[in-house]
């Protein structure tokens, strides 16, 4: 009987702030802010631009190597999501690729792709 009447209060206090919320947004839903849609829009560009250089990172990596590709990919993202910071800059590519190659090849022994010609010589140098 208790938990009934817990779960009855619980499910009546929900309901109730659901319907405060909405009703405090259609009374603010007047027009949207150009600077509320330019956000979105950048929003939408970064979304876009993280799928697209993460289809091309899948389709480089076999070519290039996992250390190159892996680096290219994330100096680049840096990039879209649009930090400037020179420290981060320069060490996040060189902090992620390094720690993902000791992780996954040194202590799982997991393979990655070395990349052909060059790239795959470049590989061996580095697992």
């Amino acid at each position: 009987l208790f938990a009934g009447i817990l779960l009855g209060m619980v499910l009546f206090i929900s309901n109730l702030r659901r319907y405060l919320q909405e009703r405090g947004k259609k009374k603010g839903k007047d027009a949207l802010s150009p600077e509320t849609m330019a956000v979105g829009r950048n929003l939408k560009k970064k979304i876009a631009l993280s799928v697209i250089l993460l289809l091309i990172y899948i389709l480089v990596m076999p070519l290039v190597g996992f250390a190159l590709s892996t680096f290219l990919y994330v100096t680049v993202f840096i990039f879209v999501l649009e930090e400037r910071r020179r420290v981060v800059l320069v060490l996040s590519p060189v902090l992620v690729t390094g720690l993902v190659l000791l992780l996954f090849s040194r202590f799982i022994t997991i393979p990655f792709p070395r990349g052909l010609g060059i790239f795959a010589a470049f590989s061996r140098l580095l697992y």
